[in-house]
């Protein structure tokens, strides 16, 4: 019997898993880096499916009797897993079957890419971004002053998320941040600092989801500084975000429509996420919008105000992924 959906993951091209036991003894569970982070939960609701691996030195080859009614991109990072991506977008073109989240678009969301895309969008304002390969740390500022980029600036390594090697460089004179992260030998973005304070002193991050034709909101994360993780949320932050999350469909979501589907039209992809403060003037600040954020994972004990959000998101993706006639590569 012919998979349903066959689901693509993509080998880094650094060929470097994670590797994680599980405290129940049921054996080793491999993490891909740059993976779209909803193969686990999309497999368990859609039965029918396969997985196949993607990247260097992994290829697949398909037995006509076994080939697939669609195929399923689940590879999310193109500065992780470039190699992958090229591969998959090689299947897709021989295979000519529907294809979930298209690897040449997938290809164009590096965050200089998505800078680039979402230019002069109406409502959006995107900070100027650079990919820089420096050797020494005035590779950086040099390239930051050839490009007329202001400061500050906030470095970060390619392929990386979560903030884990995000700095922010208040001047060309400020070197000391760049220590404090592995950046030597490898790809940075620069990106101008945007200063989203609230008037009231708070900063706050959204991340809403595009799921086919529709959107969501996840979360929003309230702190006292810019740098902005699950962990700063306190009792008061998530007072708030309750509130937000509990009247989002009707008091923000028609107001941020054609803003959201301006980006969607940009991006071209069927299912991604969009971290981004609102501004006063009711325009978004993008931080990022990319493929591999991970979105249907609740890292807090249920139940909890972000139950339904992801449960909605995650009915809505499952039943995109049911429809291949619903996905962009189908639309011409």
């Amino acid at each position: 019997m012919n998979p349903d959906l066959l689901f693509i993951n993509g080998v880094p091209d650094d060929l470097k898993v994670f590797c994680v036991l599980s405290p129940k003894g049921n054996g080793p569970t491999y993490v891909f880096p740059g993976a779209a982070s909803f193969l686990t939960d999309a497999i368990r609701a859609i039965p029918r499916s396969e997985v196949a691996l993607l990247g260097p030195g992994f290829d697949i080859r398909l037995n006509p009797d076994r080939a697939p009614r669609a195929l399923v991109n689940h590879i999310g990072d193109p500065d992780t897993c470039a190699e992958g991506l090229r591969r998959c977008e090689a299947l897709r073109r021989s295979t000519g079957v529907p294809c979930f989240n298209l690897p040449e678009r997938v290809m164009r969301t590096s965050r200089d890419g998505v800078a680039e895309q979402l230019h002069g969008v109406a409502g959006v304002h995107m900070p100027r971004t650079l990919r820089v390969e420096p050797k020494r740390p005035s590779d950086l500022t040099d390239a930051a002053a050839h490009a007329g980029l202001r400061y500050p600036l906030i470095v970060r390594i390619a392929g990386d998320h979560g903030g884990r090697s995000m700095v922010r460089m208040d001047s060309a004179d400020d070197l000391d941040p760049l220590f404090s992260i592995p950046w030597g030998g490898r790809t940075v973005y620069l990106t101008e600092f945007v200063d989203f304070a609230d008037p009231d002193g708070y900063y706050r991050k959204m991340r809403l989801v595009v799921v086919g034709d529709d959107f969501f909101v996840r979360h929003r994360v309230r702190g006292e500084q810019w740098k902005l993780h699950v962990a700063d949320r306190g009792a008061a932050s998530v007072d708030e975000e309750r509130g937000f999350l509990e009247s989002f469909e009707t008091a923000l979501k028609p107001r941020l429509e054609p803003v959201v589907d301006a980006i969607r039209e940009r991006l071209g992809l069927d299912y991604f996420g969009i971290d981004c403060s609102l501004r006063p003037d009711g325009s978004l600040l993008i931080f990022e919008a990319n493929v591999c954020m991970k979105i249907l994972h609740n890292s807090f004990p249920s139940p909890n105000v972000w139950d339904a959000p992801i449960a909605r998101i995650e009915q809505a993706l499952v039943a995109l992924l049911r429809e291949p006639s619903r996905w962009r590569s189908q639309r011409g």
